[in-house]
Order: C-alpha cells, then sequence, then structure tokens
C-alpha cells in the first residue's frame, strides 16, 4: 500500500465533497425520492437490528457527535419514525425505537 501525499489526500476529500454537495442538492429538489437523510437512514437502520436504544448507543455505533445524534433522533421522532421513552430518573437518558406503524416502510 503507497501512502498518500497530502496534496492526493485533499484531492480525494474535496472529490468526495463535490459528488456528496452534488447528491445534496439533488435531493433537496426532489430528484432523490428518499425522505431520509444518510445518517437518519444509518440510525433507522441500527435501531431495526437492536430495538430500544439511546442516543448514546447511536453515538457510539455511528461516531458521531452526541449533540447531533440528539437533534436527529428528536427530529425523527417529530416526523413519528421512531417513539420516545423517557426515564423516570432524573437526568437520565431517552430511550427511542422504531415506530411500529413505519416499519412496514422499511
Amino acid at each position: 500500500m503507497s501512502i498518500m501525499s497530502l496534496k492526493e489526500m485533499m484531492e480525494n476529500v474535496q472529490r468526495f465533497s463535490w459528488h456528496f454537495n452534488k447528491v445534496n442538492k439533488k435531493k433537496q429538489k426532489g430528484y432523490i425520492q428518499n425522505p431520509l437523510t444518510l445518517t437518519e437512514s444509518r440510525t433507522i437502520y441500527e435501531m431495526i437490528q437492536q430495538g430500544l436504544v439511546s442516543t448514546s448507543y447511536i453515538n457510539k455505533k455511528l461516531f458521531l457527535e452526541h449533540g447531533y445524534t440528539h437533534r436527529t433522533m428528536k427530529d425523527l421522532t417529530e416526523r413519528n419514525f421512531l417513539e420516545e421513552d423517557r426515564c423516570q430518573e432524573k437526568n437520565s437518558s431517552s430511550f427511542f425505537s422504531i415506530n411500529p406503524s413505519r416499519i412496514r416502510n422499511f
């Protein structure tokens, strides 16, 4: 395996960013008929595999930042993809599960 130069690495990142932005713009314009982002899709996939999960589990499994995961889970809950199960203890984390009425879509 050869070692990439810094210039080659930067070019690879630029190519990926260009491609990702191009796909993302198509999605925003409605050309790609998927209501979920890549992160949302990955989150739902993990939840289908595991069942009831916390944001901490998703953070570790998908290598995401806590605030981003929390916002994603809240957004999916508001859009009725997930159900939230809050623990009774003060300051304890919420657990989320797939909304059973949406599971047939996966």
